[in-house]
């Protein structure tokens, strides 16, 4: 592994660790009531609808209930194993007690995010032609406060600032080789 290969990887780990230290916060109160990503993937289980109609809590739709209907899936199942619970119901009284059930698995998802976008961050300056400056735009996103805080939150602007970046990575080769499959990456 290179030394900038260790670097990039550095970074990436400091900021999973500054956005895995809190990801225990306010539980198991929530103050923030519309955790609507958590309702979405919650209602597409209930109703079995991979595409339920858009409502008042849930105007537009997104990726990440896409990501955690498996892991509740997963985690439904593995509880069920362990005999934590032996049907749906109990599974909902689990999550009633205990709302980290749900949250937590979900700020995992945005702390990852988060962490990866100091890695696509990096990958977009590299590709905009800075060298050294590359790791700095990497280690300023793995720091920046506003990303830190959205990266542990159960809300979708983590996952929405990591597919920015790595549009950015892919318009930045475009801007340089101009193909046509850059082009089509930095419009995902």
């Amino acid at each position: 592994m290179t030394t900038n290969a260790k670097l990039v990887l550095a970074l990436v780990l400091l900021a999973l660790g500054l956005r895995l230290a809190p990801i225990g916060h306010g539980l198991p109160r929530r103050y923030v009531p519309d955790h609507h990503m958590i309702k979405r993937s919650l209602v597409m289980a209930s109703e079995r609808d991979l595409a339920p109609p858009i409502s008042a809590e849930m105007s537009y739709p997104y990726l990440v209930p896409y990501l955690l209907l498996p892991t509740y899936a997963a985690e439904y199942a593995l509880g069920r194993a362990a005999g934590k619970w032996g049907n749906a119901e109990e599974f909902q009284r689990a999550v009633t007690l205990d709302p980290g059930l749900l949250h937590i698995p979900a700020r995992a998802w945005m702390a990852l995010f988060g962490a990866l976008t100091a890695w696509a961050t990096y990958r977009a300056a590299r590709a905009a032609g800075l060298e050294r400056g590359a790791l700095a735009a990497g280690f300023f996103s793995a720091t920046c406060l506003l990303n830190l805080q959205l990266s542990t939150h159960e809300r979708p602007w983590a996952a929405t600032v990591f597919f920015g970046a790595l549009a950015s990575w892919a318009a930045g080769v475009h801007a340089r080789e101009g193909t046509r499959r850059s082009l089509l990456a930095s419009g995902v």
